[in-house]
């Protein structure tokens, strides 16, 4: 019986593939980005009075939700985000 052998690409030479941490890395510390910054800066179409409200920090987990935290709701492979918008509110 003969072996089947499969084909697997390699990455070009010279060429890294980022990792997690390098592929979202920044200078800044994510504190230092939304400090300061408003609901009205990441929603510009909402309502005056809710645009003024301020985001003290970005959260996709709703059970890590703190008052003042912008929870944004993701669709993963297991869950949706969506469905726990309510509970993060």
């Amino acid at each position: 019986m003969a072996t089947v052998r499969r084909w697997r690409s390699r990455p070009a030479l010279g060429r890294r593939r980022p990792t997690p941490s390098r592929a979202f890395a920044s200078a800044r510390p994510a504190s230092a980005i939304v400090s300061g910054m408003r609901l009205g800066d990441v929603l510009p179409d909402l309502a005056p009075e809710l645009g003024d409200l301020e985001v003290s920090s970005v959260c996709d987990d709703s059970r890590a939700v703190t008052p003042g935290a912008l929870f944004v709701a993701i669709a993963g492979l297991t869950v949706d985000g969506h469905d726990y918008a309510r509970t993060a509110a």
